[in-house]
């Protein structure tokens, strides 16, 4: 579970790294080549949103991930553990 936290953060940050990058590459494309400047700029613009939009849907899809792996593990230790925290087992449920 700690290695899918990693990843989802490690993940999520790259795709904001790229939307920066293409960001800042959208903002040089003029001054870097004036012929293709104003078309380079839109699509690095564009990428630069897809990267972010990319971004935030992939944190959203591993924080609903997480959401179920934490409910489901929480339903599993109500009903194999009593009151005490002790293990259920069939001996200790007739005591």
């Amino acid at each position: 579970m700690i290695f899918f936290r990693d990843f989802k953060a490690t993940i999520s940050k790259k795709f904001v790294a790229l939307a920066l990058l293409s960001g800042v590459l959208g903002i040089l494309a003029p001054i870097v080549a004036p012929q293709y400047g104003t078309l380079l700029s839109i699509l690095f613009f564009i990428l630069s949103f897809f990267f972010a939009l990319f971004a935030n849907r992939f944190e959203k899809f591993f924080e609903g991930h997480f959401k179920d792996q934490i409910r489901l593990r929480d339903s599993f230790h109500a009903v194999l553990r009593d009151k005490d925290g002790k293990i259920k087992t069939e001996r200790n449920s007739r005591e």
